[in-house]
């Protein structure tokens, strides 16, 4: 076996034991909320995707592989990581016939990158987007190829490009900023020679999103504001640990790489330009709009892994940077994994199992309750608890909360927490409250709990980091501490 063939055996083994580590990790809200959407029957589903802010493509796949392949979590996040290996493939494809030199490390930074991993072990739209961005990263820069055919029959390049076009709008509005950037790069680099080929591809590529699904992304954008609460408008850091979510390892070792090699490095221009264009567009634009997420930023990803693979050396035989860096990759999974903390959304589902009895009342904040309860139910499927959340207006749009923690909101949810007081001042059973991700928020129920309920403080969980959107979940006797004290 050659050198070259095993460092690729090597980079493969990595990215399924990467991709696969941590895939048997309990559920995320947002991950349950795509579970639950997929179970609907069709015509539900497609309502409730209308109703946020997301293409179907993603969810109509899930729903296959979740019908063949059953829910538990490593059989249902294999499709995801199926397909962020059909994007390490096409990057490997791509960087192959940029530089054959460059192959390999290309490879091994698209699979040790930490957002891949992330795309790999979410049951979320990332590792379509990933597939549909590398896809269309190579057909594009095939077909602005100087030396290829003009006519689009006589270069399968063409349809590919299309087909990964469509793919990835109907996948997600982010693959909108990709074609974006790519259509100025092509612009800067070919200007006008072969133009009506690159405009009938786009053409054909926007049509069947324009056609089937336009109308509803116009339908969302007066909610949109809502979806996208979390995303806060982006600050010059944003961009440098968008660059260490991107390389991982890399980051640290591409400057010694530089070094050693830049005076046979094989420049990447076209797809390094790609990557910037594709972050820094909706970068500026969140200066006035904020949609900047890290997430969203794979797009860029696979052309940044093929501008980083022109840093290997031209001649073959020598793969020490990518066997190190996959290695590396590895050996840092497995350390962090002894800090990983177990407090997650199955364990408070075995928490509230064991401690909650006919009666009793859970409070959940932040986006708990969705994730916790899809355990609960299968631990207790028939239960007498009351459960509530608070801010009350989640539970409308369990994806996501909304814009409901400033100021101005705050007299409403004064008033809010002061009726669920009022409420459990007759329930004879315990409370439980799950502290999230809102401090300023909590402790408008947590105030109002502790000056009129007993804490129970043997009964209180705390998790050393954030689990599953709560941190730690206090109970108290619905007894009063007056009546406490009289007895």
């Amino acid at each position: 076996m050659s050198p070259r063939v095993r460092t690729l055996a090597l980079i493969a083994a990595a990215a399924l034991f990467l991709f696969f580590f941590g895939a048997g990790q309990a559920y995320r809200s947002d991950e349950v909320w795509s579970l639950r959407a997929v179970t609907m029957p069709a015509p539900a589903m497609m309502a409730e995707l209308r109703g946020d802010i997301h293409p179907p493509l993603y969810y109509w796949m899930l729903r296959g592989w979740h019908a063949l392949l059953g829910e538990s979590e490593v059989a249902t996040r294999s499709l995801s990581i199926l397909l962020c290996l059909a994007a390490a493939a096409f990057v490997f494809a791509t960087a192959r016939a940029q530089s054959g030199s460059a192959a390999l490390l290309a490879t091994a930074v698209f699979v040790t990158s930490p957002l891949t991993t992330l795309a790999a072990q979410m049951v979320r739209m990332y590792g379509l987007l990933a597939l549909a961005s590398a896809a269309s990263t190579y057909a594009f820069l095939r077909l602005a190829d100087p030396n290829l055919p003009n006519k689009p029959k006589l270069n399968p390049a063409w349809l590919l490009y299309v087909t990964a076009n469509v793919a990835g709008s109907f996948t997600h509005v982010w693959f909108f900023f990709l074609l974006l950037a790519q259509g100025l790069v092509y612009l800067v680099y070919r200007r006008t020679e072969k133009l009506h080929v690159m405009a009938a591809a786009a053409i054909l590529s926007l049509a069947p999103y324009i056609v089937f699904w336009l109308p509803v992304l116009l339908a969302q954008f007066h909610k949109s504001a809502d979806a996208i609460a979390w995303v806060e408008p982006p600050r010059a850091m944003d961009l440098l640990s968008t660059l260490l979510f991107f390389g991982g390892l890399f980051t640290f070792a591409a400057p010694f790489a530089w070094r050693k090699w830049r005076n046979e490095a094989n420049f990447a221009g076209m797809p390094l330009a790609l990557a910037l264009l594709a972050v820094l567009v909706p970068f500026a634009i969140s200066w006035w709009k904020p949609v900047y997420g890290q997430r969203f930023t794979i797009i860029a990803l696979p052309a940044f892994a093929i501008a980083m693979g022109s840093l290997a050396p031209k001649r073959e035989g020598s793969y020490r940077l990518e066997t190190g860096l996959v290695a590396a990759a590895c050996a840092l999974a497995l350390i962090l994994s002894r800090f990983n903390s177990l407090c997650d959304a199955r364990s408070a589902a075995e928490y509230l199992a064991q401690n909650t009895a006919q009666g009793d009342t859970v409070v959940f904040t932040s986006l708990s309750r969705l994730p916790i309860d899809y355990y609960w139910n299968r631990l207790q499927p028939k239960r007498d608890v009351a459960e509530r959340t608070f801010p009350a207006e989640i539970d409308s749009h369990p994806g996501f909360e909304g814009v409901i923690h400033t100021d101005s909101e705050r007299p409403r949810l004064l008033a809010e927490s002061e009726r669920l007081k009022m409420t459990n001042k007759a329930n004879p059973g315990k409370l439980f409250l799950l502290h999230g991700f809102h401090p300023k928020t909590d402790a408008l129920l947590k105030t109002a709990f502790d000056a009129s309920f007993t804490p129970l403080k043997p009964l209180e969980h705390s998790c050393e980091s954030m689990g599953s959107y709560f941190q730690y979940i206090s109970a108290y006797s619905c007894v009063t501490p007056e009546l406490a004290r009289a007895r």
